[in-house]
């Protein structure tokens, strides 16, 4: 799983329903009807599109719980899982935001789309921001502000972006991670090339490597619309990961004679950095995950 630890909590049917009937509303749709649905232009969907589509949904049928509640309670298939997530996978998503009409930037959290209410110009903007987008109080939200202080970082944006990154991706697949290994195979890693080439957009300001950065390792992406080559060094962590995902789809290991992997503790998460990843030992405390869990 690439990204996926993002939405540990589903939506019930009932909010589904209810949600997809206010998009079919404010799409031009009041009916409720596919036919008019089907007949509206692509533009007035897109833009209608509600922000509660990533969770999925407990309809009692597909998903008869949330994935957190049966990830932790062992209610899953016992196959063996490849977890991971990007050095700062929040980033794509601010930077995205004024492209789609919401300057201050988009977050994702607790599985949604949620845009930043207000610019970050002072440390109580900071804790407003905080509360609104994760939906704590304020006086967690201040908690968080000193967890993540603003002078610790160049941009306000880059304190917002790990705190939330921490929050909604690193350390929920961490936990991810601890809740699958007591029963499978686990294989843990963090895709770390800061200076992965982008091909769809550029991350710099600085450069990271954040949601989608890791895509071009594994497959070619000819249609993309920036064509940036590899360094020499990346084309071999390139080799690397595409041998460790094909092993790993071939045996359920990823391990090769040339890269062995560990399975998952919390002192074994793979860093892929080029040209060789390497076994990192410092996830939890640089992605502050000790104070996530005792929130």
């Amino acid at each position: 799983m690439e990204s996926g630890s993002f939405a540990l909590t589903q939506q019930s049917l009932a909010a589904a329903e209810a949600n997809g009937q206010t998009f079919a509303s404010s799409a031009g749709c009041p009916d409720q009807t596919a036919e008019c649905l089907r007949n509206l232009p692509t533009d007035d969907l897109v833009r209608n599109f509600p922000t509660v589509a990533i969770p999925g949904v407990v309809d009692g049928r597909i998903l008869t719980e949330s994935i957190g509640t049966a990830l932790a309670g062992g209610r899953f298939a016992r196959v063996p899982i490849l977890n991971g997530t990007n050095h700062d996978e929040e980033r794509l998503f601010l930077v995205i935001g004024p492209f789609v009409g919401l300057p201050n930037g988009l977050t994702v959290s607790g599985g949604t789309y949620v845009p930043v209410p207000e610019p970050i110009t002072t440390v109580e903007s900071y804790r407003r921001d905080i509360a609104f987008v994760l939906g704590v109080t304020d006086a967690r939200a201040a908690a968080i502000a000193a967890e993540y202080p603003l002078n610790a970082y160049a941009l306000p944006s880059l304190a917002f972006s790990a705190l939330v990154g921490d929050a909604n991706f690193a350390c929920t697949a961490l936990q991810m991670d601890a809740w699958l290994s007591r029963r499978t195979p686990t294989f843990a890693y963090e895709f770390n090339d800061d200076l992965a080439p982008w091909r769809y957009a550029p991350i710099n300001n600085p450069p990271v490597a954040t949601h989608l950065s890791e895509l071009p390792y594994l497959f070619d992406l000819p249609d993309a619309p920036i064509q940036v080559p590899f360094s020499i060094d990346q084309e071999a962590l390139a080799a690397s990961m595409r041998t460790a995902w094909a092993n790993f789809a071939a045996s359920g290991d990823p391990s090769s004679a040339a890269l062995p992997w560990p399975s998952f503790d919390v002192a074994h998460v793979m860093s892929l950095v080029p040209p060789q990843p390497q076994i990192e030992t410092d996830f939890t405390s640089r992605h502050h995950c000790s104070f996530w869990a005792a929130r």
